[in-house]
């Protein structure tokens, strides 16, 4: 079985085959790329490996049509693949540029160093929303929104729990469809209805896909959380460098120092 960086790998030469233009990785699921007219965009690959998991036998088929839709520029935009995505606020630039900012529906702040973006979920693809998708879909920017709230609850899928690193480990969640940072968004993760969140538990988003949490009062595994939070911040290995907490039904930074 590929790893999702050799799939990643093996994908972005299939576009770069395909346009001649040239593929920069991101991390080890998302790349950025170049249509063959120039026009640069962002792709996470996590929907075609999970399609590759399930039949492997299906690899260069699977790599085939990914790259030939993502060559002809991309997934149709359609209203029932509109999601909100959780990333750093930095997200944007770092895919698509500063200079194309404008481009596309500014982020919504979440807490700390985190916000929401609008994407489309694709079965090939995760890529960002750009206004002239939502032009094309007759739908303003409050109503994508909306939208995309209402599509997420269906997309994000179950959740996983597990412990990552060595015993006690560091409790996270996660999700097959890449999308378990977008639960943070649902207002019944935090909001009137849920003003504490989940027994006050602190979080911090350690990858695209994986999420650190720990609930204060659990002892050792919460001393875990605090000790790992502080350790991946202080290495830049986490994509956040904020641990947030809900109160008050709103995400907030938490100072764990």
């Amino acid at each position: 079985m590929l790893s999702p960086a050799e799939f990643r790998d093996r994908v972005a030469a299939a576009m770069k085959a395909a346009t001649g233009q040239p593929v920069t990785v991101i991390d080890e699921r998302t790349f950025k790329m170049k249509q063959a007219d120039g026009t640069e965009s962002t792709v996470s690959i996590d929907n075609a490996y999970n399609d590759y998991l399930a039949s492997p036998d299906r690899l260069d088929a699977i790599v085939s049509i990914f790259a030939r839709v993502l060559a002809q520029g991309g997934p149709a935009a359609k209203l029932g693949d509109l999601v909100i995505i959780v990333r750093p606020k930095a997200y944007l630039e770092q895919s698509v540029g500063k200079a194309a900012n404008s481009a596309y529906p500014p982020p919504r702040a979440l807490a700390g160093d985190i916000a929401q973006f609008l994407a489309f979920d694709t079965p090939e693809a995760i890529r960002l929303a750009s206004l002239a998708d939502l032009a094309d879909l007759k739908i303003d920017q409050g109503q994508a929104w909306q939208r995309a709230l209402s599509n997420l609850r269906g997309r994000i899928g179950p959740i996983n729990e597990g412990v990552f690193g060595d015993s006690p480990g560091t409790t996270a969640f996660s999700a097959d469809s890449g999308l378990s940072p977008s639960f943070l968004a649902l207002p019944e993760t935090c909001g009137p209805q849920a003003p504490n969140g989940r027994d006050a538990e602190q979080l911090l988003l350690f990858d695209r896909n994986v999420v650190f949490f720990g609930i204060p009062g659990n002892g050792q595994d919460f001393a875990k959380f605090q000790q790992t939070a502080r350790a991946v911040i202080a290495a830049g290995s986490s994509h956040s460098s904020t641990v947030i907490t809900c109160r008050g039904g709103r995400w907030v930074a938490v100072d764990i120092q």
